[in-house]
């Protein structure tokens, strides 16, 4: 009798995994899935940025959304603006573009999600609060007061959905960073959700920033030499990649990402990029 209940709780929950996923379309999926491969591959120009946003330009112009639908076309919108905050943040002049591309964005998702309550997937939930994320940062004390626990609860929302979702587990895992201790933050939840995020990681894309992720908190509280292991091992799913030798050049200096990251967050105003 218990077996058979386990067994009877199991179906329930892949039938409602299974149900959810169906709100994305193979069509969406393998969008979703290119994209995020093309994201690795766009790391071997980290140290040409001018390049990259070329390259993000034309893969946009040369993939339409028109076959997809609003949810999905959404979703690879998000996509695309987070992708280009990556490479151009850093130059102030595009702040006022891209604070407003943001909050364009996240109101088009938010309405999206409040008028099909019952039919958004794990990757809606997720890039609206990339989007969140990449919008607060422009302001970050009262960005986080203000949305900081939001992005956290459409995280959740994503992850109940889809616990396997190791792109927005490895997002989850930097809430969980970046987050004071007296909001939820807390550095022992952030590795177990990179590790998770590395475990349930599918595709060579998954895997590969899976991987950087966890050897950056494994840089501040595993061991060096773990860190490093990890980050050969994302290597070696993409050796072209310049983010792992800028990664390499500070964690020789005794920073991890996230250290460099502050590093840089104490200088300017803004933070690092979503990636």
């Amino acid at each position: 009798m218990k077996r058979n209940a386990t067994l009877l709780i199991f179906t329930i929950l892949l039938s409602q995994h299974l149900f959810a996923q169906s709100f994305i379309s193979e069509k969406g999926i393998k969008a979703i899935n290119d994209f995020q491969a093309f994201r690795m591959e766009l790391t071997e120009f980290q140290d040409n940025k001018p390049e990259a946003v070329k390259k993000l330009e034309d893969y946009q112009n040369n993939h339409s959304l028109e076959n997809l639908s609003e949810q999905e076309q959404l979703i690879m919108e998000s996509f695309y603006i987070a992708e280009l905050y990556n490479y151009i943040w850093e130059d102030k002049a595009n702040d006022s573009m891209l604070q407003k591309a943001f909050l364009q964005q996240i109101e088009k998702n938010e309405k999206y999600i409040s008028d099909h309550k019952n039919e958004v997937s794990d990757w809606m939930y997720m890039v609206t609060a990339d989007s969140f994320s990449c919008y607060m940062s422009y302001n970050p004390v009262q960005g986080a007061m203000k949305y900081g626990i939001k992005l956290k609860k459409y995280y959740e929302k994503a992850l109940e959905i889809n616990p396997e979702n190791s792109v927005c587990r490895t997002h989850y895992a930097k809430w969980f960073y970046w987050a004071p201790g007296v909001s939820g933050g807390s550095k022992k939840k952030s590795l177990a959700n990179f590790k998770q995020a590395m475990e349930t990681a599918e595709t060579a894309a998954d895997k590969f920033y899976a991987y950087i992720f966890y050897s950056q908190i494994a840089f501040e509280q595993v061991s060096k030499e773990v860190a490093a292991e990890y980050l050969n091992k994302a290597k070696e799913i993409y050796p072209k990649s310049t983010y792992i030798t800028e990664l390499e050049y500070w964690n020789g200096r005794g920073y991890s990402l996230f250290g460099k990251d502050k590093k840089k967050a104490e200088e300017e105003r803004n933070v690092s990029g979503n990636y």
